[in-house]
């Protein structure tokens, strides 16, 4: 299964990537990225916050629902939304991790590396380090002005 993440919340880009400098190979350009990232807003060291999701699949077949939940930031441990309201054929998700939208949890969690760079984003190649993830691969695009701009995640369970 594609999902795709629009990670535009204002939340979301406080903690995630500043642009660098100079005409650099890729590879060290994009660990610059990474590290900027990590080392912006280093006070802060967790948040809460409500989140309210809007989905509308754009082809067959055209369902539309909404969920709410609750989110919890702690820096380089976790990042993750508990759903506390979903439509019923969602009953067995809950949680969404959002650990993939912010580069300081990458070294932990999955094996990155940067592929190229589009309209102005780094574009980055993620996949799981463990043996009990799900995710097959992951595209995630890291815009300098607003952070992770989008993710592609492709799953082995769906």
């Amino acid at each position: 299964m594609n999902i795709w993440v629009r990670a535009v919340a204002a939340f979301a880009t406080g903690t995630l990537l500043v642009s660098g400098t100079g005409a650099a190979a890729p590879a060290a350009a994009g660990a610059r990225k990474i590290a900027a990232a990590v080392d912006r807003n280093e006070a802060l060291q967790g948040y809460t916050f409500h989140l309210n999701i809007d989905m509308a699949m754009r082809t067959f077949p055209w369902l539309h629902f909404k969920m709410e939940g609750l989110g919890d930031y702690r820096r380089g441990d976790h990042y993750v939304v508990h759903l506390t309201k979903k439509p019923s054929f969602a009953e067995k998700m809950h949680d969404i991790d959002l650990s993939m939208i912010d580069p300081s949890m990458w070294p932990n969690r999955y094996s990155y590396k940067q592929t190229g760079v589009k309209d102005g984003d780094a574009i980055f190649a993620l996949e799981g380090l463990k043996d009990r993830s799900t995710l097959k691969s992951a595209d995630v695009a890291l815009n300098p002005v607003s952070g992770a701009h989008w993710v592609d995640a492709n799953y082995a369970d769906g």
